[in-house]
């Protein structure tokens, strides 16, 4: 079989000879001959019904030779495009509303989790996060881990085993949410299988939970494809519908021949959804009914969205394809059950140009190496985080609004150098589809990628993002706004967690995640990702809750960092305030049209950085006291360790340090002890 790591495999030998491929599913489901065929009515089929408490317990073990997902894929817009990137879409100087951060707050999911549990490493992460009444649930890819709502770790549980792939099989790109409406989890994963003798097989699954406690049964459905398979999926949710759309993609093109209809350039064939009928789903049915919208080959990156209040009408949203202007969103009325699922409507906007971001730089030596139509390019220093290709990332209804994410370029203000910066735009659906807010989120001499969005249940805004700078490893951040804030007006953003090392793979993700608290309406929590020191491809993930009322629980001693000491020697990331950019966007004029778009280019498929990424240790030297390795010593430091000492925390990022007073253990003594340093009260801690 061809390497396609759109997840980079790292694995040692024995892994890879547990790469052979085993004999395909005996209960496989609908095969379509052609991906261009017409729609049809078919069933998911049961595959079986998982306990994840069992799972946490005899799950795959270490080593156990899962295959990995498969290659990149890049939106590629139309040639005849000539729009220049926003020039100067920020005004730095504008005000606005940051939501304010809670004091629970915890490391996730790392690349060494999936090391320890199969032997390998993986990247990107393509992290997701769900909340439930008691429970958060983290995914990603190849693994998932259940806590409760003061980060500790619960059940932790192999992807493949909840969602029964067979052997052999690639894997990857989870998406999860949970269900207010219903008091469910749904999830959906794909995998495939190259087969050179016969026909490959590409598959869907879809899993959904017996209650509210993630804990507890699953049962998981699937459907099959014949030499295809779907690649960045989103999930979305109605009172009666579950939709999970997707891009369809060749197995074996390129290099090999292509399906009928599908680019053999690119591999490129569709964009589909798949309409589940959510009472078959609920009442546990053997077979689960759903009807397909598309194929679409003039569409790419559909975003079904989650709807967090009651409606009937799915969402979508994504860009168009042939323009880098124009936004679709498409509203889905029906139901499977009924025989009459159809796009009732599709809504094109005039937005802000979307155009392709650039890599983003970040601090420390080394190449910046991305993926390329003709295989990996080195762009030369700084090194750098891929930003992604400009596709549609995430999508959100609550009361009539519509809320889209997704990484643009554009020049901040104040600035002269193209940026990733974070496109947010909000579509009223009250009536015609139509434009309320533009905004483009970018910070000079910095770069914003991968937003995730959510709201509360006051339509405040969250977003998940990552920063990097020539100053800072990747990390993770959050911004908002307040539904009250002026219209197309963004704050700055807040830290969630520092960055620690040069990532080097050359991917950071698809997405990230957000997700509302159904217990705290108030409250949202955000799964972010950072460069953190694993020994591997150093990726990291963080969970942090944050609110606009207080709804999450108390904020930590303090947002501010005060004075810290220089950074250690050695380390080329500077520290920055937990609250820097204050940036807004301008808004376009506003033309609304009913038309479906042109056909245009095809995403472009492209090869991953071939050099397997080394191994960084955080520097040798490090300040006394920084228990959260974020290069500064502050009340964040003191809060992480008095965790620590309440079993909240499993471990610190930077243990060693954590023993202010050097007594054999780090507990509420250190912790006392960075906090009469952060406040001024002793000069110095001990050496």
């Amino acid at each position: 079989m061809r390497p396609y790591p759109w997840l980079l495999l790292t694995a040692a030998a024995p892994v890879v000879a547990a790469l052979a491929l085993s004999a395909l599913s005996a209960n496989a489901n609908v095969s379509r001959q052609a991906p261009g065929l017409e729609s049809e009515d078919v069933g998911f089929a049961l595959r079986a019904r998982v306990d994840v408490a069992e799972l946490s317990q005899t799950g795959q073990a270490a080593g156990g030779g899962r295959m990995l997902a498969p290659r990149i894929h890049r939106l590629k817009r139309s040639s005849s495009q000539a729009a220049a990137p926003n020039a100067n879409a920020i005004d730095a100087g504008a005000a606005g509303t940051a939501p304010v951060l809670s004091d629970r707050l915890f490391d996730g999911l790392d690349v060494g989790d999936v090391h320890d549990r199969f032997g390998y490493d993986v990247t990107p992460a393509d992290v997701q996060i769900g909340v439930g009444p008691n429970h958060i649930v983290e995914m990603v890819n190849t693994l998932g881990r259940i806590f409760d709502k003061s980060g500790s770790s619960l059940e932790t549980f192999p992807l493949a085993d909840l969602f029964a792939v067979p052997d052999g099989r690639a894997e990857g790109v989870p998406r999860l949410l949970y269900d207010d409406l219903s008091g469910r989890w749904f999830a959906a994963y794909m995998s495939y299988v190259d087969t050179p003798s016969s026909a490959d097989t590409g598959e869907l699954a879809v899993a959904v939970s017996e209650t509210s406690d993630p804990s507890g049964t699953w049962s998981t459905y699937f459907t099959t494809f014949t030499d295809v398979f779907p690649d960045y999926l989103s999930l979305g949710v109605t009172d009666d519908k579950l939709t999970a759309a997707f891009d369809l993609y060749d197995i074996d093109a390129p290099p090999g021949a292509a399906a009928a209809g599908c680019s053999a350039e690119t591999g490129f064939c569709s964009a589909q959804a798949f309409v589940l009928q959510k009472s078959d789903l609920l009442a546990d049915a053997d077979v689960v009914t759903h009807s397909e919208l598309g194929p679409y080959p003039e569409r790419a990156r559909m975003r079904a969205a989650r709807s967090l209040s009651s409606t009937n009408d799915q969402y979508m949203a994504m860009w168009s394809t042939s323009a880098v202007d124009e936004l679709l969103v498409s509203r889905i009325t029906g139901t499977p059950d009924g025989g009459d699922v159809t796009e009732a409507a599709l809504t094109t906007l005039d937005t802000l140009s979307q155009q392709t971001p650039p890599p983003s730089r970040t601090s420390g030596a080394g190449e910046c190496i991305v993926a390329g139509v003709n295989g990996p390019q080195q762009l030369g220093s700084p090194p750098c985080i891929d930003s992604g290709d400009g596709g549609m990332l995430d999508a959100v209804w609550r009361d009539s609004a519509l809320w889209t994410s997704s990484t643009a370029a554009c020049t901040p203000g104040g600035d002269s150098t193209e940026r990733a910066c974070a496109h947010l735009v909000e579509v009223s659906t009250s009536g015609t589809p139509s434009v309320a807010q533009d905004i483009m989120l970018g910070a000079s001499a910095s770069y914003l990628s991968w937003p995730a969005v959510t709201t509360d249940e006051s339509n405040n805004l969250y977003v998940s993002l990552t920063r990097t700078s020539l100053t800072t490893f990747a990390e993770a951040r959050a911004t908002g706004r307040m539904a009250s804030d002026p219209p197309n007006t963004m704050t700055g953003t807040v830290l969630l967690r520092a960055g620690q090392v040069v990532h080097t793979s050359g991917r950071w993700g698809s997405y990230l995640g957000a997700a509302t608290d159904p217990s705290a309406p108030g409250c949202v929590w955000l799964a972010g990702e950072y460069a953190k020191s694993t020994g591997g491809p150093d990726w990291g993930t963080y969970v942090a809750a944050l609110s606009y009322n207080a709804s999450c629980g108390a904020p930590p001693p303090t947002l501010t960092p005060s004075a810290t000491p220089t950074p250690p020697p050695g380390s080329t990331a500077t520290p920055t305030p937990e609250l820097v950019e204050t940036p807004t966007t301008t808004l376009q004029p506003n033309v609304t049209s009913t038309n479906t778009p042109g056909a245009g280019a095809t995403p472009t498929n492209t090869a991953p950085a071939a050099a397997t990424p080394t191994r960084t240790p955080l520097p040798a030297e490090q300040t006394v006291g920084d228990a959260n390795c974020d290069g500064r010593v502050n009340s964040l430091d003191a809060l992480a360790l008095l965790q620590f000492a309440a079993s909240l925390l499993k471990e610190l990022p930077c243990g060693r340090y954590a023993d202010v007073n050097d007594d054999g253990v780090a507990n509420a003594l250190d912790a006392a002890l960075v906090l009469q340093y952060d406040a001024g009260i002793i000069d110095s801690l001990p050496a």
